[in-house]
């Protein structure tokens, strides 16, 4: 029996802190309540099944969708993908390859699109996320990591003898660590990365991805929650209000101490401005590239998941609660747009016209801003 059907204590403890903390109780409840019961026949390994066809997939739980082009892409639970043609208007699915949790979709370019999930899942799409193969799992994470590590050390890196360990305690248990989020340059260069510190890079389009822990100052090995390109810069949202940066082309990530003791979910920003946020509508900015931070005062309340750059200074943020809020970069200041129970929001991307997608565990919606 795989050890996907029965997870790890260690896995169990980390997706109900990371699922307590983001998405509420009364998340918890929706995602039991809309995630199918395994096939009573026995335990079908999610990295080996295709995801179940959905009539009406954008009514099913999601976690994050993005634009590629005209196209919009959403992913969630059990592998789900959909996609749509008309500005979030109607739904089909895209057939997956896999029934993971699928958390986070980005484009490196209008044709290739990457998604990442549970069981150390990376999926990549050539064709502007109509049709996705599996390039990466937590399978071959296991096996291909450590030896690259160790390939290393017999070359005299002594000092990455540390990440063979880690590595070799996420994966005791077996496959189901986590990728949390994934950055694309293009179609062959991206980074994902994940809990305990998890991180890989590839050059070549996913066809061979290599583990770089050791370029983050992450000796804690904090979970790694968001990736994204600023200003032509490399952010990462973590764990103990830590903002990690790539800045200038370097291959090191530097640690950037907020002051924050809670965890960040999420990094967003322009030339100007750096923001990240997390817990119970926590936000914080960055005028100098991450170095210094300074608090945002927010009326939002619950924990904002995800948020969308408008290209004008403002930012749209969006809560665990059903919160939608506009941030200002030039008066930095945050103002509640919505908070009419349109259920726990994971994720959001801006429409033409004035419009926004937002992905939540009720589904995809789409609203006008006033």
């Amino acid at each position: 029996m795989s050890s996907n059907l029965i997870p790890s204590p260690r896995r169990r403890a980390f997706i109900a802190g990371a699922l307590c903390s983001v998405l509420s109780p009364f998340a918890l409840q929706r995602i039991a309540a809309a995630i199918d019961v395994p096939e009573a026949n026995g335990f079908k390994d999610p990295l080996e099944t295709s995801a179940n066809r959905r009539t009406v997939p954008n009514t099913r739980p999601m976690m994050s969708i993005t634009s590629s082009g005209r196209r919009l892409v959403a992913v969630g639970m059990r592998g789900l993908i959909a996609i749509s043609e008309d500005g979030g208007r109607s739904w089909s699915q895209s057939p997956s390859p896999v029934q993971s949790d699928l958390l986070d979709v980005v484009f490196g370019d209008a044709a290739t699109g990457w998604v990442v999930g549970h069981d150390g899942v990376i999926l990549k799409s050539i064709d502007g996320g109509g049709h996705w193969a599996k390039v990466f799992d937590g399978r071959i994470a296991a096996q291909t990591l450590p030896t690259t590590y160790k390939r290393r050390i017999e070359g005299g890196a002594e000092e990455l003898k540390k990440y063979v360990e880690q590595l070799t305690l996420d994966y005791k248990a077996g496959p189901s660590l986590p990728f949390l989020s994934i950055w694309a340059r293009d179609g062959s260069e991206a980074i994902s990365v994940g809990a305990f510190g998890l991180a890989v890079k590839t050059q070549n389009g996913g066809k061979n991805w290599e583990p770089i822990l050791e370029t983050f100052e992450n000796p804690e090995f904090l979970h790694l929650n968001a990736i994204r390109e600023i200003g032509g810069d490399l952010f990462v949202a973590a764990e103990k209000g830590t903002i990690f940066g790539r800045i200038e082309s370097s291959d090191r990530f530097v640690a950037f101490s907020t002051g924050y003791q809670g965890s960040f979910f999420g990094v967003d920003g322009d030339k100007e401005v750096t923001i990240a946020y997390g817990l119970h509508g926590t936000l914080y900015r960055s005028l100098d590239r991450g170095v210094h931070w300074m608090a945002v005062p927010t009326s939002v309340r619950g924990t904002i998941t995800s948020s969308t750059n408008l290209g004008d200074g403002r930012f749209i943020l969006v809560s665990a609660n059903g919160e939608v809020a506009l941030f200002s970069r030039d008066n930095a200041s945050v103002r509640l747009l919505r908070n009419d129970r349109l259920g726990p929001l994971t994720g959001v991307c801006a429409l033409p016209g004035n419009r926004l997608a937002v992905s939540g565990l009720s589904g995809i919606s789409t609203l006008t801003l006033s």
